[in-house]
């Protein structure tokens, strides 16, 4: 497999793609060998590339490509599809197997000739004209998500060639996240190929619902068509029926990791001629009539389940092979089995010539063999025992080999069923149960399993999902969606104690943000510069540039590699530039701590220059002093609650967030963001709405410029999802509770202790004499009641509890203090009335002065109470050199 080592991948934008840039090794162990090929017909593989019937153009660019070899699932499907209309085809085969190049080749194969035809066809004709029908896409390629959008156009553009002019034809299109008059005028020009998701194509329909037909449509690929959702799918098919060409049925190609019935009926119906090619060898045998079983024993039972199955299909009757781990296993169950009387053949690692060539005769008598024997050439068994489990899923899929000459073809003109029933048990004891998730996942696809094997994957799923949960970022569809649409998603998707929210993080109320980059549409990382708690006021909070510079000499002076890491760990990351802080997010297996391994991979997240997530090695990691590990996070992600892209995708493109960024810098230099806060967790802060805050020379005044999420809105960006918001509330309302469960157990605790002092504070209360100098108006007082006493017990637990609600307040209010008159202090401290309405934006001037602020698009009134704002010019004039005079010692 040493020949096949590149595939595309993405790297660039598909306008700019570089050839070198969309190839990536193949995954060894996902090339099959070995491929089941199924078809009305005998299906005749091309051996080499000169046997195929493709463009000189399109085999040299796959050669300087390094695509100079052909996969067995390549050599059946090239030459099916080059063979014209009514040719399909279904492709299965694992993840980075080659299946996209599967179908690419004789797809560009065809767009290349059609284009071809076009234009000689433009040479009769008067200038500026187009020939009569040319409408559309010649392939109509969908990709479940954007990512694969942007792969499988590079390939295209690496593949199609560049001799024609794309201002009259496209050669390669993709929908925009907008609105695009352009887009419309190309796709009537005629394009190439129209690579684009479902969700994408029924959202074309649904701002062009007058769209004539695609009259030129030869190629209809569903590429990955098993992470396609259900809704999807049907959304895709009501929009083909309005734009599929009535004089012809495009060919149909179906990329999937698995075999389903349903589709294949689907592909049938639109095809006369369809092919089945399985390069996955599992799938094979499923699909040819296997019958799978999953059992739960203990070690000391499994040659009683042996035994059983036997009984059951008797080996004179149907060939059965056992498969052991190694040949100390096979052993003892051949010992096992012979005690019950069973004729047994083992195959031992150490077997000669004689052994082998009594292996294909030995017909009654139980075969048993590891997985290290690849000379066994048996392709005609009915039942196999997996009586351990192999040391990789690549092994284990490869025993189901010994079945294949036994698979029905059901798509053969005259399909034969299966004489002698097939069937697959699986032995899983207690030291490799863990396997059990994935097999029932796999199976579940193709048959039913039984509710208590399901119950205990279920559970041993959780129970692994738990123990794995510190060690990967969390899924960023359900920081977005709120759920993850993914199958095989390799993120976190639970909550742990690293998502809660840390002290140095407001809660609540108004906040104050610089902003530092934009990584997409909705998602921000930002600086913390002010916060404005509920019903209090603005506060500075210390500045991130003095706290950077503070730190950068210590992180120059680190010297000592970091090991072993640990998740969770804050340490120091060396750039080419300078040295800053990460956290440690996931470890590679560290086979032995006591060896330093500088090449060992880390993932790591930076958490003052930015918030990015990134993998390096140890190599490049120092150890950070404990007093820098203290140091709160200068940078924090603000994401934009309830709003998901416009034309209903999972995920945004790189255009957008580009857009938004454009959006951001034709602001005035000196502007802030402000937002109202509705949930925070571990450095993220959830905001509705986010509005850019600029200063006003001619005013003096800073007046809300932009609002961000109602200009998403307006530009047809993204739209407001009250579903995602409401399921992103609930995936984090387990943090949530925990945390207020713990903090009403404090206030108990404190109301408790508040409580036991009852009695010393009446008695204190009662040796008082003296009388309060102030008298209050009449009626003025509180109309309660209570008892002086009771009432001043109470006043002491409501001050207890805001202290704790806010453990800043007090600290502040000492330090500024002193520089305070006691004038200017008794008005800070007075309550806001009740009558004043709080905003959702709130924003204080530098002066002492108020004015009436308003927001874009908002309906809330900013009118702020301007009776006291003519009384004493000199006290507001004192107070403002107060507060230069605190702002400098901040500084300092």
């Amino acid at each position: 497999m040493e020949d096949f080592k590149k595939i595309w991948q993405r790297n660039c934008s598909s306008s700019s793609s570089n050839a070198k840039d969309v190839i990536r090794p193949l995954v060894e162990d996902n090339c099959s060998e070995f491929v089941l090929a199924h078809a009305r017909r005998e299906l005749r593989p091309a051996r080499q590339f000169t046997e195929v019937c493709l463009l000189p153009h399109i085999l040299e660019r796959m050669r300087k490509l390094g695509l100079d070899k052909l996969l067995r699932l390549q050599s059946y499907t090239w030459p099916h599809l080059a063979g014209g209309a009514e040719q399909g085809a279904m492709i299965v085969g694992a993840s980075g197997s080659g299946r996209t190049l599967a179908y690419m080749p004789p797809v560009c194969h065809a767009v290349f000739k059609a284009i071809t035809e076009s234009m000689s066809q433009l040479k009769d004709l008067e200038p500026g004209a187009w020939p009569q029908g040319q409408l559309g896409p010649i392939a109509l390629i969908l990709v479940p998500d954007l990512g694969r959008v942007r792969q499988v156009s590079d390939l295209c553009h690496a593949l199609l060639p560049r001799a024609f002019n794309e201002e009259c034809f496209t050669l390669t299109l993709n929908v925009p996240s907008t609105k695009s008059s352009e887009f419309f005028l190309r796709l009537l020009n005629g394009v190439g190929c129209l690579v684009t998701t479902p969700t994408q194509l029924v959202w074309l329909w649904q701002e062009a619902p007058c769209l004539r037909r695609f009259s030129d449509l030869q190629f209809l690929v569903y590429d990955d068509v098993d992470l396609m959702s259900a809704d999807q799918l049907e959304g895709v098919q009501k929009v083909l029926r309005k734009i599929m060409p009535l004089t012809h049925s495009p060919q149909v190609v179906m990329v999937s990791q698995s075999y389903s019935s349903t589709l294949m009926a689907k592909l049938r119906a639109l095809n006369g001629n369809p092919a089945l090619v399985i390069g996955d060898i599992m799938e094979a045998a499923l699909y040819g009539g296997t019958r799978m079983n999953v059992s739960l024993v203990r070690s000391s039972a499994k040659v009683n389940a042996v035994v059983q199955l036997l009984r059951q299909r008797p080996p004179h009757e149907y060939r059965t092979v056992i498969h052991c781990v190694d040949d100390w296993h096979m052993q003892r169950l051949e010992k096992a089995l012979r005690d019950q009387a069973y004729n047994c053949q083992p195959y031992y690692q150490n077997s000669n010539l004689p052994a082998l060539q009594q292996v294909p005769n030995s017909r009654g008598v139980i075969l048993l063999c590891t997985d290290n024997c690849k000379e066994l050439s048996i392709r005609d068994a009915h039942t196999l025992i997996h009586y351990s489990m192999s040391d990789s899923w690549s092994k284990f899929k490869m025993r189901h080999l010994m079945l294949s000459g036994n698979l029905s073809n059901s798509l053969a003109a005259k399909a034969n069923p299966v004489k002698v029933p097939l069937h697959s048990l699986v032995l899983l004891d207690e030291n490799n149960h863990q396997e059990l998730p994935l097999l029932v996942d796999f199976v579940q696809l193709h048959q039913e399993v039984d509710p208590g094997v399901v119950a205990v994957a279920k559970r041993i799923r959780q129970e692994m999902d738990k123990a794995k949960s510190d060690q990967q970022a969390l899924c960023s569809q359900i920081l977005v969606l709120g759920k993850c649409y993914d199958p095989v998603c390799q993120d976190r998707h639970n909550v742990s104690h690293l998502d809660r929210r840390p002290d140095h993080i407001p809660a609540s109320g108004d906040v104050k943000v610089q902003l530092v980059k934009v990584y997409s549409p909705t998602h921000f990382c930002v600086r913390l510069l002010e916060h404005m708690p509920l019903q209090g006021s603005w506060q500075t909070l210390p500045h991130p540039e003095v706290q950077e510079i503070r730190m950068l000499h210590k992180l120059e002076m680190a010297s000592t590699h970091y090991w072993p890491p640990v998740v969770g760990a804050i340490c120091i990351y060396q750039s080419t530039i300078a040295k800053e802080r990460v956290r440690v997010l996931a470890v590679a297996t560290i086979q032995n701590v006591n060896i330093v391994q500088s090449d060992l991979p880390v993932k790591v997240q930076a958490v003052d220059v930015d918030t990015r997530i990134f993998s390096t090695t140890c190599g490049l990691l120092f150890q950070c002093p404990e007093s820098v590990q203290r140091e709160p996070p200068l940078a924090s992600d603000l994401r934009l609650l309830g709003l998901v892209p416009y034309t209903g995708e999972r995920s945004w493109t790189e255009e957008d967030g580009r857009n938004v960024k454009l959006m951001l810098t034709q602001l005035p230099k000196d502007y802030f963001l402000q937002s109202k806060i509705q949930f925070a967790t571990a450095g993220t802060l959830y905001v509705r709405d986010l509005v850019a805050i600029v200063y006003e020379d001619q005013l003096d005044v800073h007046l809300p410029r932009l609002n961000l999420a109602e200009e998403l809105v307006k530009t047809t960006l993204a739209k407001r999802c009250e579903k995602a918001a409401n399921m992103i509330l609930n995936f984090f309302g387990e943090v949530f509770i925990e945390k207020d469960i713990g903090e009403k157990e404090e206030k108990d605790v404190l109301e408790q202790k508040l409580l036991e002092t009852k009695p010393t504070i009446e008695d204190a209360s009662n040796n008082q004499t003296a009388k309060p100098s102030v008298k209050t108006k009449e009626g003025a007082g509180p109309k309660s009641k209570k008892e002086p006493i009771a009432v001043l017990n109470e006043c002491f637990v409501n001050c207890a509890l805001l202290q704790k609600g806010d453990p800043t307040s007090s600290s502040r209010q000492d330090s500024t203090q002193a520089g305070i008159d006691p004038v200017n202090q008794a008005q800070t401290q007075s309550p806001i009335p009740h009558m004043v309405v709080r905003p959702l934006i709130y924003h204080q001037n530098t002066t002492t002065w108020e004015f009436d602020l308003y927001v874009i698009g908002g309906d809330y009134d900013f009118g702020y109470l301007n009776e006291d704002s003519d009384e004493s010019e000199d006290e507001d004039s004192d107070e403002s050199e107060d507060e230069e005079q605190n702002l400098d010692d901040i500084d300092r």
